[in-house]
């Protein structure tokens, strides 16, 4: 069952759960939930609100980050997996909620996640010295452009309930940010 009308190619039909001994889980939080429907039948789901202990936004923020910067290196005989456009987004939502204006208040964390990456999610093309202030590169090369473009327009299409921004928006925040976090 789905809230979308029709079949979408972007959101494949299983719930993919990531475990794995590499995870680092702090700093936490313990946020409350509460599911969509709770909205739309607030008299059958009165209780449906619950809380849950999970990665602190802070560092799901830098986690992305990272991820993006990485991917700016990716060399062309390497081709980038589909669905990572998705993580732009992300930031973008992370951005405009003030979420990474904490992450930058502690760059204690984001010296804990580089070397994190760099120590168990290392990749071969990426020089880890760059993973830092000063360095941090979020946006697409010219040449993957058109690439990370179909790939979000595709994830536009069959992955929100309202209508996203496109995806000049969400890389003009992106690169806002970028620029305010490497000359600061």
């Amino acid at each position: 069952m789905t809230v979308f009308h029709g079949a979408i190619a972007y959101v494949r039909p299983v719930v993919k759960i990531e475990l794995g001994a590499r995870s680092e889980t702090e700093p936490v939080e313990i946020p409350f939930i509460q599911p969509y429907l709770a909205a739309a039948f607030p008299d059958l789901l009165r209780d449906s609100a619950f809380s849950i202990k999970t990665v602190a936004a802070e560092r799901t923020f830098w986690e992305k980050a990272m991820l993006l910067h990485e991917e700016t290196f990716r060399p062309a005989e390497k081709p980038r997996r589909a669905r990572l456009s998705r993580h732009y987004y992300y930031l973008w939502c992370l951005i405009k909620k003030g979420i990474a204006a904490k992450a930058v208040a502690d760059l204690k964390l984001f010296d804990r996640v580089a070397r994190h990456r760099e120590s168990f999610f290392k990749v071969g093309w990426v020089n880890y010295d760059s993973l830092r202030k000063g360095t941090l590169n979020l946006l697409p090369a010219p040449e993957q452009m058109n690439d990370w473009r179909r790939d979000y327009e595709a994830m536009r299409e069959g992955m929100f309930f309202e209508e996203p921004p496109s995806f000049d928006e969400v890389l003009t925040v992106i690169r806002q940010f970028e620029e305010a976090f490497n000359r600061a």
